[in-house]
């Protein structure tokens, strides 16, 4: 309850306080409802305003205390528990938080407020699904509400339906076409759908609208540098930079890029200082130390070979699988990094539904995927191979997703194949699905966790059967990869149990 009735000069006291927080003048807000408190503890609105005008001032620790003992006078303000969960939810508490939110709905089911921030604390928690719910809640309520569109556009990006996501984006920006952050989002949409020159133009729309706004750069160099425009990739990357120098995401993108362009020393730079920005950063200390042998810089090379070791043996992010095939001649590890890698970049739930059963009395549809069908080595081993595929038993499918090729070699592999389709411009979803429809069988992966690799086809279960084959000689450490095939060399018989698919010889 809130205690007796105040007087005037306590009620004229309220309205300075309510009038300061209005004009945004959280200062004399603090210093007024303060006054309030000490002099009248027993009523909620002092408490209230206070915990209101600190939390605005990123106090939140103090802010929490006043919510408290505005709760305490009166426990039914769903006000007060909306503003306290919003504290706890910034002192990174997002569990408490999502109670507080719910006791605030529970006092008042229509409050937005409220709902917005379980959305967050939900997020935080992992649970995409149900922070989803929450946004279309809103939504429900408000179908203009452009942030709440926007917001439930990340959670829809969050479980991998970037389909929905995009027309969710969409919608936001026909409402405030000019909104940076939206575009932003929308690039990012659209380069997980390999829509890749419509990525980069919406990243530049966005970056001409919030020149400073560096995760967007970040993100424009990635595309470009997907696109195989590695100078202008560099170039976005070093202006994101310049806006945020320890980036260590920005920086380890541009170390790859500046691999790419055999300026070694340069990346070796770029990757130590993206070490030094965060040491933990996912998978860089192994790509670092490849990097730095590409360069010939042993200096220090045991103990950064030691924390590579200790840091896949503790099943830590510290390196991709393809940088350690160089670094340690130890299946195990192998073994053990490729899972780790697969659960963080593959782990998701699939978008597609279960595949439908087989039907009889058909020839077997056998699907080749590679980025390789050109003149490359993949290609000159297996040339041969494809063109002696018994064609009255087999169809025979290749998935290129590599650049554009016009060689004798991608001439001569694509009449190999039954059908031969490019699905460069293809999302990984549409690739899985476009596998679906043509009755694919046997999905054969020819990269594994190579350059250019797409593990994220086969993770939405493109074919009932899938396999690894050739193109690396490590295990993929993915559930979703039921053979590999080789031979006694590439894995002799006592190094089986160090691969996670099974070995067809």
């Amino acid at each position: 309850m809130s205690g007796a009735p105040l007087s005037t000069p306590a009620r004229e006291r309220m309205l300075e306080v309510a009038a300061a927080f209005e004009q945004g003048d959280d200062g004399t807000a603090i210093t007024l409802a303060g006054e309030l408190t000490r002099q009248h503890p027993h009523h909620a609105f002092g408490w209230m305003a206070l915990g209101a005008a600190l939390g605005r001032l990123g106090r939140h620790a103090e802010s929490l205390q006043a919510l408290d003992q505005a709760l305490q006078v009166d426990p039914s303000d769903h006000q007060a528990c909306c503003n306290r969960a919003n504290a706890l939810l910034q002192l990174g508490r997002p569990d408490e938080a999502l109670a507080g939110y719910d006791q605030a709905l529970a006092l008042r089911s229509d409050h937005t407020e409220a709902l917005r921030g379980r959305a967050l604390a939900l997020r935080r928690l992992g649970r995409e699904g149900d922070a989803l719910a929450c946004w279309e809640a809103v939504l429900r309520r408000d179908p203009g509400d452009v942030e709440a569109l926007k917001a439930r556009a990340e959670a829809l990006q969050a479980l991998h339906r970037f389909d929905a996501a995009l027309a969710s984006c969409d919608q936001a920006l026909r409402l405030r076409p000019d909104d940076a952050s939206a575009l932003a989002l929308r690039g990012s949409l659209l380069a997980h759908l390999r829509r890749l020159e419509e990525a980069r133009a919406s990243y530049e729309a966005a970056i001409r609208l919030q020149p400073d706004n560096a995760a967007a750069r970040n993100n424009h160099g990635t595309v470009l540098q997907t696109l195989g425009r590695l100078d202008e990739a560099l170039a976005s990357y070093d202006a994101a930079l310049r806006i945020e120098p320890d980036d260590p995401a920005c920086l380890h993108n541009r170390a790859v890029v500046l691999t790419g362009l055999r300026r070694s020393d340069e990346a070796v730079d770029s990757f130590e200082r993206a070490l030094r920005a965060r040491p933990d950063h996912d998978f860089l200390l192994g790509q670092a130390l490849h990097a730095k042998m590409y360069a010939g810089e042993w200096a220090g090379l045991s103990e950064a070979l030691g924390q590579v070791v200790d840091g896949v043996s503790d099943g830590r992010r510290v390196t991709a699988p393809f940088p350690l095939l160089a670094l340690v001649d130890d299946p195990a590890l192998h073994r053990q990094a490729a899972e780790t890698y697969v659960r963080a970049r593959f782990g998701a739930s699939p978008t597609l539904a279960p595949l439908a059963p087989r039907e009889a009395n058909r020839r077997i549809r056998v699907g080749y995927y590679s980025a390789d069908f050109r003149s490359h080595a993949t290609c000159a081993l297996i040339a041969e191979m494809l063109e002696s595929h018994d064609r009255e038993r087999f169809e025979t499918y290749g998935f290129s997703f590599g650049p554009p090729a016009d060689d004798a070699m991608r001439r001569r592999v694509s009449r190999a194949f039954t059908r031969f389709i490019d699905v460069a411009g293809h999302s990984d979803v549409e690739i899985a699905r476009l596998s679906r429809e043509l009755r694919i069988d046997i999905a054969v992966d020819l990269k594994g966790h190579t350059q250019d690799s797409r593990p994220g086809i086969f993770a939405e279960r493109c074919a009932p059967v899938q396999a690894s084959f050739l193109g690396y000689p490590g295990t993929t450490g993915a559930g979703f990869i039921d053979y590999v095939i080789a031979d006694r060399t590439v894995i002799p018989p006592e190094e089986r149990s160090h691969y996670t698919e099974q070995v067809v010889w």
